[in-house]
């Protein structure tokens, strides 16, 4: 009878210590787990996309996810509102496990912005991570990436930025249009100087071409004097030589 009493324990001692041995496989890494948005800066009344993210496939994740709810508030998550819980503002806890035997890296949620400021978002509490195996990482890096702080803009904000650049826009055209004027009248000047140095060429080229008229005005009555007293002096030598 006492045998089979110390068999009874042995054997419940052994199934004690299997569940125990399965329920807290580990293997040795570290896990490490980053926060990012879609965005650095948002307008009022905007989506803001946030991926939570870690570095290795697993089937099991437990975390929370805390925001400012002055800020910002949840709209929904890419799991089954089963896997965590929203009641509390500012504050996500999230117990997700695959029962579909996938793995996964990552789990995105949607927020939407309520007021102007800066807002942060971050991680805490990392815990029931779990691969295809059920085994767990020995432990959890969230100390450089955990957080992430992003910009609400309001409408004033956004219209004066709006108004800045549309100021700095015209000025640039202005100035490109002044610049573009003076190129204009800088062509105009140049275009000028070639016609009338062109012109200044061909006043050349014809002068140096022509004929001296003038020369020839002054030579011609010299001639016609020389030619009538030619004619007469000739008339005259035939009469001498008549007598």
């Amino acid at each position: 009878m006492l045998k089979k009493e110390t068999i009874k324990l042995w054997l419940l001692f052994t199934v004690i210590i299997l569940i125990l041995s399965i329920s807290n496989r580990v293997f040795a890494t570290t896990l490490t787990i980053s926060v990012s948005t879609d965005k650095d800066s948002y307008n009022i009344d905007q989506e803001v996309k946030v991926k939570v993210k870690w570095s290795q496939e697993m089937q099991a994740a437990g975390f929370t996810l805390n925001y400012d709810a002055n800020k910002i508030k949840f709209v929904s998550a890419s799991i089954g509102d089963s896997f965590y819980n929203s009641e509390t503002d500012g504050k996500i806890v999230v117990n997700w496990a695959s029962f579909d035997d996938k793995d996964s890296t990552s789990i995105d949620f949607v927020f939407k912005t309520k007021e102007a400021g800066n807002c942060n978002i971050s991680i805490s509490n990392p815990k029931s991570f779990a691969n295809k195996n059920l085994e767990s990482p020995t432990d959890y890096d969230i100390s450089t990436s955990a957080t992430k702080k992003i910009e609400i803009k309001n409408a004033d904000t956004i219209d004066t930025e709006k108004k800045d650049y549309n100021s700095g826009t015209e000025e640039n055209n202005n100035q490109s249009n002044n610049n573009q004027s003076n190129n204009n009248q800088s062509d105009t000047n140049k275009e000028t100087g070639k016609t009338t140095n062109s012109e200044k060429k061909d006043n050349t080229q014809a002068t140096n071409g022509r004929i001296p008229q003038t020369g020839v005005e002054h030579i011609m009555p010299i001639i016609l004097v020389i030619i009538i007293s030619s004619i007469i002096f000739y008339k005259k030598y035939n009469n001498l030589s008549e007598i």
